[in-house]
């Protein structure tokens, strides 16, 4: 209804500058060993040792302001022609209900012209690093392991494997800064040593069939950004707004465990093709989600203090993962020679999930746990499956495969009056990857991916009634050239 290219329909609001520096490193030593040891079903021992050192450091900062609230900004577009530009055309390749143009600021201008931009919203300069978007952690981490490998004949097949343990300390200093009267730096010390267990039992009724039962216990460690205790406050900037937004860490987070059990059945119907069958089972301890919850702020500046919603990393109960998995792999043998070299690969996976997430519904005391609720893992699918059409001759090896997957949890939504869960539709994608040996020292690659162009979506609870956003991912083509000595 109106013309957004139209500059004098535009004016200036706000403007947002950052920084951030950020600094890692890591340091890994390994050492692994076996044994033959011929000792009846025993066969072999191994064994092995690791360390790993890593360092992180991280910190931040920002400032903004609307200019329509700074003395002397002028908010006219028209008047500052050379900070805009228009968009280009065929917005979303025309399958949007949008205008296909409108203005959008002019980044070279802006890169160009920094002190400029600066001023004209009263900065006389970077934003200085924010105390509380610090922090500055070292983590140590000790392994070691043993492991068995087993082989027993018997007149009803063979049954061989492995079994062994692994133990895990980890060490970590995590330094931060505090509010107190001021901010000071704190510095927060944990140490944790996990013991993880493992064993698969394969056994081979017949030479072309093969059954695997598998258990192992993981951890899976949080980030160091997650552990952060510091509150970064985000205060509410649109016009109406009650409430801002805030966001820290949690230095008491625990790894993520899990038990594991996977029951597997393999036929080799011929030299290179097979169908297959997985059942799995995943017992899962502290899911980390991100919890949203109401907090007043009354510490810091007049500007900061304030209504806020915080998200924050928590572990949530016990889950699970469990789930199916069937596939096959087919290369035909009889076929005419101009086609020898073509198959197919495919399978198809279920999963039934769920997990016991944390529940805040004190309103007087919202750091308190009142419950708990049953809800789905955040990014895993009830089904997803492939399909892949090969090519492997000649020294040509070839992939066309199609890959999709069901409506997943993306996330929670605490902001308005959308549903507070939301959800993506599912994911696809049609992906392309040759190579071609020119000889044993050289391969040509390439790769394209999304040849479909494919759309994704996500929504509100209901995706009839409150749409989020969609997203037309590029097509992205690879070419490539690999040399082996």
């Amino acid at each position: 209804e109106s013309d957004l290219s139209d500059p004098n329909q535009w004016r200036y609001t706000w403007y947002y500058d950052s920084i951030t520096k950020n600094k890692g490193n890591a340091w890994t030593w390994t050492a692994d060993g076996d044994w033959r040891v011929d000792y009846g079903v025993l066969e072999k021992i191994r064994f092995g040792v690791r360390y790993d050192r890593h360092d992180a450091k991280s910190r931040s900062g920002n400032q903004q302001a609307n200019c329509e609230s700074v003395a002397g900004c002028d908010t006219s577009l028209a008047s500052n022609s050379d900070r805009y530009e228009t968009t280009p055309g065929n917005f979303f390749s025309g399958e949007a209900n949008y205008p296909s143009q409108w203005l959008t600021g002019d980044y070279r201008y802006l890169l160009a012209n920094v002190a400029a931009s600066r001023a004209m919203y009263g900065f006389s300069g970077a934003p200085a690093f924010d105390p509380a978007n610090y922090f500055d952690i070292r983590e140590n981490t000790y392994a070691g392991y043993v492991m068995g490998d087993f082989d027993l004949q018997t007149g009803i097949g063979g049954f061989d494997g492995q079994a062994g343990v692994r133990v895990i300390r980890a060490e970590s200093d995590l330094g931060y800064n505090t509010l107190q009267e001021d901010w000071e730096a704190s510095e927060l010390t944990t140490s944790r040593t996990d013991a993880l267990p493992s064993a698969v039992i394969r056994y081979k009724p017949r030479p072309d069939v093969i059954a695997r039962l598998a258990y192992g216990k993981t951890i899976g460690r949080p980030g160091f950004a997650q552990l952060n205790p510091a509150m970064v406050l985000n205060p509410a900037t649109s016009t109406g707004a009650t409430f801002g937004y805030a966001a820290s860490g949690n230095p008491d987070l625990d790894p993520v465990e899990a038990q594991t059990l996977d029951l597997s059945l393999e036929w080799y119907f011929s030299k290179s093709s097979s169908i297959f069958g997985t059942l799995f089972w995943r017992d899962v301890d502290g899911f980390i989600t991100n919890v949203n919850r109401g907090i007043q702020v009354s510490d810091r500046t007049p500007e900061l203090n304030g209504n806020y919603v915080l998200t924050t990393p928590e572990n949530a109960g016990k889950g699970k993962l469990n789930g199916a998995e069937l596939g096959f792999q087919w290369f035909p043998d009889r076929l005419p020679d101009v086609l020898k070299g073509f198959g197919v690969q495919a399978n198809y996976t279920w999963i039934d999930s769920e997990s016991r997430d944390p529940v805040y519904g004190n309103p007087d005391d919202t750091t308190e746990v009142t419950g708990t609720r049953n809800s789905r893992v955040a990014g895993v699918s009830d089904w997803a499956y492939s399909v892949t059409l090969a090519y492997e001759r000649y020294g040509v090896s070839s992939r066309l495969s199609w890959v999709d997957r069901g409506k997943f949890l993306s996330g929670y939504n605490y902001c308005c009056s959308m549903p507070s869960e939301t959800y993506s539709s599912g994911e696809a994608s049609m992906d392309l990857q040759l190579a071609y040996d020119i000889n044993p020292n050289f391969t040509v690659t390439f790769d394209a991916t999304n040849l479909t162009n494919e759309i994704y979506r996500t929504y509100y609870g209901d995706s009839r009634l409150f749409n989020q956003d969609s997203q037309l991912y590029s097509r992205t083509f690879a070419l490539g050239l690999r040399y082996r000595l």
